[in-house]
């Protein structure tokens, strides 16, 4: 499947993101990242961190909420 055709499945249904590694693989995110000086590993450590805060936050919110 070609990379338009890939991205575009996201595209047409709004309440589904992409995954991350589809959006990793777009070359238009590496010639940003690239502009920036950022590699592949600073945005999967950037994206683990998040989601690691993300899930403790849920985690409190439910303990909250007994």
């Amino acid at each position: 499947m070609n990379e338009v055709a890939m991205m575009s499945r996201y595209y047409l249904n709004p309440r589904r993101e992409p995954q991350m590694d589809d959006v990793l693989s777009d070359p238009l995110v590496h010639l940003v990242m690239a502009r920036d000086g950022v590699t592949l590993d600073d945005m999967r450590d950037v994206v683990s961190s998040a989601r690691a805060r993300l899930l403790f936050r849920q985690m409190l919110a439910a303990e909250s909420s007994f």
